[in-house]
């Protein structure tokens, strides 16, 4: 499968960590505002910039910038003219059969999706990430490195989870919150 990536920084990197793994994926290049073309990021040319990725011949696309809100409006805008958006999931990631992920997702290397668990349209699961059994994540949200998630939990659209929190059982998590470190 050939694919482009929309973004060029450290989001893109750890995709392209990522597809390293999957020789069946080939990364044609990066489409990037801030970034000049011919230039490369671990080896894989810049193409352009954002607005001109409508003219690329490849439908499938990763979303390789960590907004939320940029993430909404792109891939909605993308998906509307035809392009795809492929799950990118590490080789140890774990996903269990009873487990669902959507479109245009990212899983991180050994992380985990339990059984009865969604992972939500255009979601972002960091490295290390645990998600236990019943969860429901929503639409677009972003989970830091290191995040672990108790059984039954409900994360609305638009969220972010810093590095390292413990969402405890049960927790009820609304749309557009930022669960940050505390001071």
């Amino acid at each position: 499968m050939d694919i482009v990536l929309i973004g060029g920084g450290t989001l893109a990197k750890f995709v392209i960590d990522i597809l390293s793994f999957q020789p069946k994926v080939t990364i044609l290049g990066i489409y990037d505002d801030t970034l000049k073309v011919g230039d490369n990021i671990y080896n894989i040319p810049v193409l352009g910039s954002i607005k001109d990725l409508k003219k690329t011949k490849c439908e499938n696309i990763v979303i390789c910038i960590g907004n939320q809100n940029f993430r909404f409006r792109t891939f909605n805008d993308l998906k509307s003219i035809g392009f795809c958006f492929p799950n990118i999931i590490a080789h140890n990631a774990i996903v269990s059969s009873n487990a669902l992920i959507t479109e245009g997702c990212i899983l991180g290397f050994n992380s985990t999706i339990l059984s009865g668990s969604v992972l939500g349209i255009g979601s972002c699961v960091l490295s290390n990430v645990s998600i236990n059994h019943n969860t429901k994540i929503g639409d677009y949200t972003l989970i830091g490195v290191g995040v672990n998630i108790g059984n039954d939990c409900s994360f609305g659209d638009n969220v972010h989870v810093a590095m390292g929190k413990t969402i405890l059982p049960h927790s009820i998590i609304k749309s557009g919150e930022y669960i940050k470190w505390e001071d």
